[in-house]
């Protein structure tokens, strides 16, 4: 049996955006026809990456240089290396996706604002 690690209060925070971002483009009234679904959806593949890393590494399963090969070396502080580095591209694709929702929920508004008008 593998030990768990506890996440930290940065990490849960990273981990959560992530999922609301998720959730926001999962939600029936996400305007795809506005949005570049080619974009959004390689953001949402690699966001969905970064936390299935995360929960390998979180739960032991998954050894830190399966994921970034330059921790291979042994040093003693592997696991945490990786857990900060994973949880860094987690926020990056966060951000990445929530700019690209945006936009797509931007250009929607605009539209309709021009159909009201």
């Amino acid at each position: 049996m593998t030990a768990t690690i506890t996440l930290t209060a940065a990490e849960a925070e990273a981990i959560a955006r992530a999922n609301a971002a998720l959730s926001w483009i999962s939600a029936d009234t996400f305007p795809w026809a506005f949005a570049g679904r080619g974009l959004i959806k390689a953001c949402e593949d690699s966001l969905r990456e970064c936390l299935d890393d995360y929960a390998g590494l979180e739960a032991g399963r998954t050894h830190p240089a399966a994921v970034f090969p330059e921790l291979e070396d042994g040093r003693d502080n592997a696991m945490e290396t990786a857990l900060d580095l994973i949880t860094e591209d987690i926020r990056d694709w966060t951000r990445e996706l929530v700019r690209l929702a945006q936009a797509a929920e931007d250009a929607a508004r605009i539209q309709e604002e021009g159909r009201a008008a």
